[in-house]
């Protein structure tokens, strides 16, 4: 498909795609508020922020692209939830580092501070989040 096919200016409308966006079947619904995704370099691990709508704090979700190239069910991280929200994740270009932000105990005391946890490999648990004190201050950090 030509630029031509889908606008005149498609590269402002949707930067260098050549077609809107389509929601990740399984991700996007009506009963929860998705956002901040960060997809690994593979493009095969997709891990968000997602909230009830209109209420309650922000988990880490995670979905997994099988063999097949189907998106499975979006999962808790379960390793790094807690009772605070947890926002705006970043995977690392190897996929071995997750950046986020937090309002959790232990930083720095601002709104959200930045955390990072780490894993061996794509398949292995994310450690224990630390904060990240060399960038977090009495603000907000996220």
């Amino acid at each position: 498909m030509s630029r031509e096919m889908v606008g005149p200016d498609a590269t402002t409308l949707f930067g260098p795609w050549l077609t809107p966006p389509t929601p990740v079947p399984g991700a996007a619904t009506t009963t929860f508020s998705e956002d901040d995704a960060s997809l690994s370099t593979d493009e095969r691990e997709l891990i968000f922020a997602r909230r009830p709508v209109g209420t309650g704090n922000k988990d880490l979700m995670v979905m997994r692209k099988d063999s097949a190239g189907v998106w499975g069910a979006p999962t808790l991280i379960a390793e790094l939830d807690d009772a605070e929200s947890n926002s705006t994740p970043r995977l690392s270009p190897d996929g071995l580092t997750l950046y986020f932000a937090s309002n959790r105990a232990g930083g720095n005391g601002g709104a959200e501070d930045l955390w990072m946890s780490t894993r061996t490999s794509s398949t292995a648990p994310w450690t224990a989040p630390t904060p990240m004190p060399l960038v977090n201050s009495a603000g907000n950090d996220r």
